[in-house]
């Protein structure tokens, strides 16, 4: 029978494609994102259309128009409008086959597109009409040019969703063409219909006196929470209970869809004056806090949304999760808190947050390391905006829980502006004795609370806010007991016409022609020589970029208090790389790239990592040992590098030499450019740290040895352990 001659031998039984398809092996895996064994995470709204099909062209164009919804109207309207079409192939072909005995899926659909693209005037209403009784069943009318359609029982739902399909495909057709919104702020009104067209056609078997009811089923049943970000996914609140991780009123929790699935918040943000925050200031905060190696800033509408990744893996800070964690991953996240809480009153003006506790943060596990990120932002203002935070608190103060962590003064709103900071260490101490007891109301004479700790607990937990020790001396303080390092560093240009080294050292960058310094950092601490290539070419840029991407990678793992930080480093050289490799493609540096040495010193052990010719020593009993690998070989009597940052592409990945030494005092490390470790040998660089015990003096004298004949740029960096 061909498809265009089918008749009446077919029931107006109401059949759908649920009958005739089962849903495809891999549905849950095209549809989903894995989280672990038991935990899967919807790619949005439309899974049920794959699950119903196994159209993937189909699955994905829905995919990329619910992915746009909210931040390229443009785009959403082009890929629903292609979804719209592939929708009517799939629902009138598969109708055909039920009446043609032998036609394929493939082969009905193209009659079905040949059936379409035959009238000029495409999708007309009666074409819409023959969508949707094929849809549901009534397969004998569709291509009947004398039925009429009013005569069938279930034309009037058959009408209201014929009328609703016909605006649905004239709208997205209208902005598709005109690139405009008609006044909407986002295409989320666009899919809402979409979805319940499609949840019809596809998935319910409705008698017609019902049909209305389910209409409005399924348009409720659309869960706007879940709408991508376009690659970012929100996940649920089922699957974060399922996560153990508490979905925040005013963020939300994203996952890319990766090989390891990567985490984000999604911090909605506006610009209203009113709340006292600010785009800037949530910038400053997550970058400054260090609690993120990337920013992504997305604009929708007349809104904006910030997205931090956030390593590892996040849970709620929990009792239940505290359990399983032991002392060091403890301290992790007591750093972490205190680091956010830094962060916020190192603003101008400060930014007291007032409303922390536990469902403020996550925590955040990558295989032994732990860290706390603040995810819940509700209650952040300046004193613009006082009467939104109280009102806020009282909220909070009626939840009994919620009330043992905000300070006493807040209750009765009598905190005066220069208090406001000091409620926030007080929110700090009760949830220092929680992360330690996993009980709200844990008692300071608790066992498991830590001696040294109860004394710090209860400063912090003062009745008078006066007498609470500020947050930069509570830093100081748990700061591995306040030890920091001693470094010094010096460098000259030669005669070359610019610097292309580049120091890191505790987070600053020094790219200067010649200088000489000395400071201390906290332990752990990140030092880095660079050394640009490529010359004239962008070598001293390169250069720049590159030391900022490893100062940017490598931060987030300071503030963790890591057991081991040998994984951490092959991270931070993958993150630096991709930065290092954006920055070359976006401004034409084909011809650079960067040698960089990098040290971790921790309270414990010393990480070390390079690429390329730049070194890293060991001084110890006044003699020199090299931790590094020269990656070079010799051509034609000159030094060849194979392996630095921007060296990747296809054909070539980027492998640092990582190490690990234990750390024992009075030793020293020596980190330099191929400048320095050129020009003088291991003996006379050993004699020199031997004779200078200043750090600072070290650096300089070294390079007071190398001026005398240097050629080349020449970085020196000396830290004492």
């Amino acid at each position: 029978m061909h498809p265009h001659t089918a008749t009446s031998a077919i029931l107006r039984r109401g059949l759908t494609i649920r009958d005739l398809q089962c849903p495809p092996a891999d549905a849950d895996t095209v549809t989903s994102i894995t989280i672990d064994d038991t935990i899967r995470a919807a790619k949005g709204n439309f899974g049920f259309v794959y699950a119903a099909t196994g159209d993937r062209e189909l699955y994905r164009e829905c995919l990329l128009a619910e992915s746009y919804a909210k931040t390229q109207y443009v785009s959403c309207a082009i890929h629903l409008r292609r979804a719209f079409e592939l929708l009517a192939f799939y629902t009138v072909g598969r109708a055909l086959c039920t009446v043609t005995p032998g036609l394929t899926m493939p082969e009905a659909k193209a009659h079905a597109k040949q059936f379409y693209e035959s009238d000029p005037r495409c999708f007309n209403p009666k074409l819409q009409l023959s969508l949707v009784l094929a849809g549901l069943g009534y397969i004998d009318v569709v291509f009947n040019e004398r039925f009429a359609f009013s005569d069938n029982p279930a034309y009037p739902g058959c009408k209201k969703m014929v009328d609703m399909l016909f605006s649905l495909y004239s709208d997205a057709s209208g902005m598709a063409h005109t690139g405009r919104d008609g006044g909407h702020r986002d295409c989320s009104w666009l899919l809402r219909r979409f979805y319940t067209a499609a949840g019809m056609l596809l998935q319910v078997d409705v008698p017609a006196a019902d049909f209305f009811p389910a209409m409005d089923r399924f348009l409720h049943r659309y869960d706007a929470s879940v709408v991508p970000l376009e690659n970012y996914y929100p996940l649920s609140a089922a699957v974060c209970r399922q996560m153990d991780v508490c979905a925040a009123d005013d963020s939300l929790l994203c996952v890319t869809d990766e090989a390891a699935p990567t985490f984000y918040i999604a911090k909605h943000v506006t610009d209203d004056p009113a709340v006292g925050r600010d785009i800037g200031s949530l910038q400053s905060l997550w970058r400054a806090s260090e609690q993120t190696p990337e920013n992504v800033l997305m604009d929708v509408g007349e809104d904006r949304y910030h997205l931090f990744r956030i390593v590892g893996r996040p849970y709620a800070l929990s009792a239940k999760v505290l359990a399983g964690l032991n002392s060091t991953q403890k301290r992790q996240i007591i750093n972490g808190i205190v680091g956010s809480i830094y962060t916020l009153h190192h603003f101008m003006p400060p930014l007291p947050h007032r409303g922390l506790r536990p469902g403020c943060y996550y925590v955040c596990r990558q295989g032994a390391n732990c860290r706390a990120v603040l995810a819940l932002f509700s209650t952040i203002k300046d004193n613009t905006a006082e009467k939104t935070v109280y009102g806020e608190l009282n909220s909070l103060l009626q939840n009994v829980t919620d009330r043992m962590y905000i300070a006493p003064e807040l209750s009765g709103g009598s905190a005066r502006p220069g208090e406001l900071t000091k409620a926030d260490i007080y929110s700090l101490g009760r949830l220092i004795a929680f992360v330690y007891t996993g009980e709200p109301r844990a008692d300071l004479d608790d066992l498991r609370i830590p001696c040294a700790m109860v004394e710090l607990v209860q400063k912090l937990t003062d009745p008078d806010p006066a007498r609470r020790p500020d947050i930069d001396a509570v830093r100081a303080r748990l700061e591995n007991g306040g030890q920091r390092l001693v470094y010094g560093a010096a460098a000259c240009q030669g005669t070359r016409p610019r610097q292309e080294d580049v120091l890191l050292a505790n987070g600053t960058l020094t790219a200067r022609p010649d200088y000489t310094l000395a400071d201390t950092a906290p332990c752990p601490a990140a030092f880095a020589v660079l050394d640009g290539i490529g010359g004239g070419y962008g070598g001293a840029e390169v250069a720049h970029a590159a030391a900022e991407a490893l100062d940017r990678a490598a931060a987030p793992y300071l503030h963790m208090e890591l057991a081991d930080y040998t994984q951490p480093l092959a991270a931070i050289f993958a993150d630096a790389e991709r930065e290092t490799k954006r920055f070359m493609a976006e401004n034409g540096y084909t011809r650079s790239g960067a040698s960089a040495a990098l040290v971790i010193a921790a309270s414990r052990a010393v990480y070390t990592a390079n690429l390329g010719d730049s070194r890293v020593y060991r001084y110890t009993h006044g003699a020199l040992t090299q931790l590094t690998r020269d990656h070079r070989f010799a051509l034609g009597g000159r030094h060849e590098l194979y392996q630095y940052l921007g060296a990747s592409d296809e054909d070539t990945e980027i492998s640092p030499t990582i190490g690990k030494i234990d750390r024992v005092a009075g030793e020293r490390l020596l980190l330099c450019t191929d400048g320095v470790s050129g020009k003088l040998s291991d003996e006379e660089l050993a004699a020199m740290l031997t004779a200078h015990p200043d750090a600072g003096d070290a650096a300089g004298a070294i390079i007071a040895a190398v001026k005398s004949v240097a050629t080349d740029n020449a970085t020196v960096l000396v830290v004492d352990l």
